[in-house]
């Protein structure tokens, strides 16, 4: 079934090696490249160093960006720890990116047991930094029993349950005291009502967008409002149980929400009907605090790849520094190609059933770096029909991805927030007829249904039919598609969609099987 070939080999005896501070091996001459989700920012370097590792700028349309952000959904236990009285969704109605900024909405509504619903964004496993400054710009809720928070959490606990991990609250605001803000650090010694912090007054919190940030270092937290420092804290360095004053040593992600009423938020306005907090961007920054690092990255791992006829897709595990990383580089045939802040990338564009050598440059923050032998990864042929066609192979795929089987791969398509997954995928037709398509695949569930278009290469095109899905519920079995096609010779595209009125509904397709009528 899987039909990728992957081969490691060595090139004139190389092995992996790393090179630092620019130094090139005399095999590949490498130019520093900017990560492409960067390349856009407006400021991609600050003073001191700094320079920018993730960002979210959300000029975008919809949901937030799935491969940044994800969710902290329902009540939680014990209201989220504060006695919170919202429930935390992923739907549109609560979050969503327009006209520039990313908008979380507080709602009055009765769900899921609930009178209120918020958002909680956080960007845990997708953004997680150690050391560095960290701004976001944004407007503030207003109304009695809001309580806004801009905040970071322990992505690995290794010191234990809060508090004794830590945690950092960059920004923090009751609707009950408009126009202040507080800024807190909780550890195991000082945590709760005792963290260490300071509230300060900031004018028009609600009506004009700030910069709530902060500087985050070995030595120091430091929390800023605009250009005012709200509160500072030292890592007093104690040779015995330092942890239990300064957790501030481990990695750390970030988490935007609008909680309602609860230990801090108070009693809700009986009148309140919603409150929105809007987040123009979200910016990271990162350097090399030692000044001198000399030091190398690591090499990464392949850990993940798939092709198709013009595309590869690769993911590699990611590269540890002793001060930290940057980016990575690919390169293609002995030229690179892109830049990305991800542990994952897809090449395009590329040439079917043909061998390309694939190397990947991990970069630190002091831009020294180290590199891959080269990797031979073979795209697949073309997808000729009448036959069978695996569903891996796919021209592209939206909300959902390439699924790990017994045998080999598939591809599972969810539908998310109102949002359809879709897979489409490129055929070689040999001869003009009458055509039947059937699937080996799996549905989780009833109430799901697989719309089938024939699209141009954009993936543009009319829906030719949509039918229900019976459920399988894990089982692979032959799904007969009740129509039939007609095709001519040549190239043709068909997108599969998915749809739902269930968040969180699936289908995994193993292949279709492409028969000519008769």
């Amino acid at each position: 079934m899987k039909k990728i070939l992957f081969i490691a080999i060595l090139l004139f005896g190389l092995t992996m090696f790393g090179c630092q501070n620019g130094n090139t091996d005399e095999k590949f001459e490498r130019v520093p490249m900017v990560p492409e989700e960067l390349a856009d920012s407006p400021v991609p370097y600050l003073e001191g160093g700094y320079q920018l590792v993730w960002a979210d700028e959300f000029n975008y349309t919809g949901l937030p960006d799935s491969t940044k952000w994800g969710y902290d959904l329902g009540v939680g236990n014990w209201g989220w720890g504060n006695n919170e009285l919202q429930t935390y969704t992923n739907r549109p109605e609560n979050v969503y990116v327009d006209n520039g900024v990313m908008t979380i909405t507080a709602l009055k509504e009765r769900y899921d047991n609930s009178d209120y619903t918020s958002a909680r964004v956080v960007s845990r496993q997708k953004g997680d930094w150690l050391y560095g400054r960290v701004e976001v710009r944004a407007k503030l809720p207003e109304g009695k029993g809001t309580w806004p928070a801009i905040w970071m959490m322990p992505t690995d606990s290794v010191y234990g349950i809060w508090p004794k991990s830590g945690e950092i609250d960059i920004m923090e605001a009751v609707g009950y005291k408009p126009n202040r803000v507080l800024g807190t650090v909780h550890t195991e010694n000082n945590y709760g009502g005792n963290g260490v912090g300071r509230e300060i007054s900031l004018e028009n919190t609600a009506t004009e967008f700030h910069v709530y940030s902060l500087e985050w270092t070995p030595d120091a937290l430091k929390i800023y409002a605009d250009d005012i420092l709200v509160s500072t804290y030292n890592n007093p360095k104690f040779a015995k149980d330092n942890q239990r004053y300064w957790p501030f040593d481990q990695r750390f992600y970030l988490i935007m929400n609008i909680a309602m009423g609860g230990n801090l938020g108070k009693e809700v306005d009986p009148n309140f009907e919603s409150a929105n907090m809007q987040i123009d961007y979200v910016r990271v920054y990162q350097k090399d605090y030692t000044g001198e690092d000399k030091k190398a990255p690591s090499v990464v791992e392949l850990t993940e790849w798939h092709t198709t006829q013009n595309s590869i897709n690769i993911s590699w595990s990611q590269a540890s520094d002793n001060v930290g990383i940057s980016h990575y580089e690919i390169v293609l045939n002995g030229r690179q190609i892109g830049a990305t802040n991800k542990t994952s990338y897809q090449i395009k564009n590329l040439e079917s059933d043909t061998t390309y050598k694939v190397r990947i440059i991990s970069v630190d923050l002091a831009g020294n770096y180290s590199i891959t032998s080269n990797i031979q990864i073979k795209t697949t042929g073309e997808n000729i029909i009448p036959g069978r066609v695996e569903a891996e192979n796919a021209y592209d795929i939206v909300e959902g991805g390439i699924a790990s089987l017994t045998e080999g791969y598939g591809v599972t398509l969810r539908q998310n927030s109102g949002i359809n997954g879709y897979l489409i995928l490129e055929l070689t037709v040999k001869e003009d007829a009458e055509y039947e398509i059937s699937l080996y695949a799996t549905v989780l569930r009833a109430g799901n249904q697989l719309s089938v278009y024939q699209v141009d290469d954009e993936g543009n095109g009319e829906k030719a039919n949509t039918f229900a899905l019976t459920p399988t519920w894990g089982l692979y079995e032959t799904i007969e598609i009740p129509f039939t096609y007609m095709l001519s010779k040549g190239k043709c595209f068909f997108k599969l969609e998915i749809a739902s009125s269930n968040t969180g509904d699936a289908i995994t397709i193993d292949y279709l099987e492409v028969r000519k009528n008769g």
